[in-house]
């Protein structure tokens, strides 16, 4: 999901530039520590996620079996 998102930030200006604002507004006013911080960024790229329509192919194939590589 982290490299369909950034994919999603690259070619999306609109969604890349809510990211940006709603990361600096929480920076300059979490105050419960970062799982707040990071609890409210989670939100929005889940959100995010629920709307993107395209489709799941292969182009994720090599990072995808990579990770598995590594985690074995």
């Amino acid at each position: 999901m982290v490299l369909r998102f950034s994919d999603l930030l690259r070619s999306d200006s609109g969604i890349r530039r809510r990211y940006q604002e709603l990361k600096l507004r929480l920076e300059a006013s979490y105050t419960s520590g970062i799982g707040e911080y990071l609890a409210s960024k989670a939100s929005f790229i889940e959100s995010v996620m629920a709307h993107d329509k395209r489709p799941l192919d292969n182009e994720y194939a090599p990072q995808r079996a990579q990770i598995s590589r590594l985690n074995q």
